[in-house]
């Protein structure tokens, strides 16, 4: 695996993302068809970038400009024999390592904390909970634990699920929040969320990987959203939205969040869910999906099968400067069939070798029975 692997892989599993960061943003595409389809090539495009493996039929391209200016750079000497390129390799791990590892630790111990506190006692919260479990045929029930901090609700784990409440809520935000986070979890949205993490803190570096971890965190949010809306009357639908500027404001009155997850956007999404719920329940719902609509998708689809056909890697080998090479060039160069069925390369009417099969590069150049 070769650093241009990487960086090529990279750059065209960044542009299949961008290509499909419209769709993330239409509410009735993410419920298409349960969201399967939007869901899929996402996970497709992530698990690509996590894993820019060179098939057998993977074809590479020369770079014999960008690429090898960069190789240049990185093989230019710091310190002593220490090169740039090693220096600049160094840092991408030891920042991917950290990241992991803090990740790792505080969603452990979150985890570790929540595990200790007792489920929740409260019978109407129970019964609210057991009969949404049931409407919506979730049978590995989540863990619920309330708690009397200033913290908003939400969802860790990645198999078993724990929902996190305030401990003072009423019966329609009890009603509407365990709606919300059990379309997470029966959505599987915190696996989805841990891969978007994975490959952050891997890629780092890259801008467009933020983008992408951004929009994709919205759009589960919106998913969660929309499935519950699609389901409510116009009135219950108001009170949904209602329920999130009520805890909105609660938790931001004294402050931030005193628990701030490894998952969460640090910034506050309630306008965006607002505004995607109400363009899902009073406009969007009401159109059909027309093929128009997966043009994103099908580029999306262009640019992931790309990065498994080609790949980039640098070209900057001189012909002076390496003994036993040649420059072919198709207009001056042919080869002669021979009579034992080998062939003869010319080079501007040299005879410079003879080969057993001609390769698949140099099929343009001229052939002479």
């Amino acid at each position: 695996m070769s650093f241009s692997l990487i960086i090529t892989n990279s750059l065209f599993c960044s542009f299949a993302s961008l290509s499909i960061l419209p769709l993330l943003k239409r509410p009735e595409i993410l419920n298409f068809k349960k969201g399967i389809p939007i869901w899929t090539i996402n996970l497709l495009i992530i698990g690509k970038m996590l894993i820019p493996y060179e098939f057998p039929f993977t074809n590479t391209l020369t770079s014999k400009n960008i690429l090898p200016a960069f190789d240049t750079i990185g093989n230019l000497n710091l310190i002593k024999s220490i090169r740039i390129g090693s220096i600049l390799l160094y840092i991408w791990l030891s920042i991917s390592v950290l990241l992991l590892m803090f990740i790792i630790f505080k969603h452990f111990k979150l985890l570790h904390l929540l595990t200790m506190i007792p489920d929740t006692n409260n019978k109407e919260t129970l019964y609210i909970f057991l009969r949404i479990c049931d409407q919506k045929q979730i049978k590995q029930k989540p863990k619920i634990v309330q708690l009397d901090i200033n913290t908003g609700p939400f969802v860790v784990g990645l198999c078993n699920h724990i929902i996190v409440l305030p401990s003072k809520l009423t019966e329609n935000e009890t009603n509407f929040i365990l709606l919300h986070e059990l379309e997470h979890c029966k959505q599987h949205h915190n696996l989805i969320k841990a891969f978007i993490e994975v490959v952050t803190i891997i890629y780092w570096w890259n801008p467009l990987v933020w983008l992408i971890h951004r929009s994709v965190i919205r759009a589960l949010e919106t998913h969660a959203d929309t499935n519950v809306l699609q389901n409510l009357s116009l009135k219950s639908s108001l009170s949904y939205l209602e329920t999130l500027l009520d805890i909105s404001k609660r938790m931001y009155k004294n402050g931030n969040s005193t628990i701030v997850l490894p998952f969460a956007l640090k910034n506050n999404m309630l306008e965006y869910r607002i505004n995607m719920a109400l363009k899902y329940k009073y406009n969007n719902k009401r159109k059909r999906i027309s093929l128009y609509n997966f043009i994103p998708l099908v580029l999306s689809l262009s640019f992931l099968l790309f990065s498994f056909k080609y790949t980039f890697e640098s070209y900057n080998v001189s012909a002076k400067k390496v003994s036993g090479t040649f420059i072919i060039q198709t207009d001056d160069d042919y080869f002669v069939l021979r009579h034992d069925k080998l062939y003869d390369l010319y080079l501007k009417g040299k005879y410079i070798a003879t080969i057993t099969s001609i390769p698949e590069d140099l099929k343009n150049i001229d052939l002479y029975r």
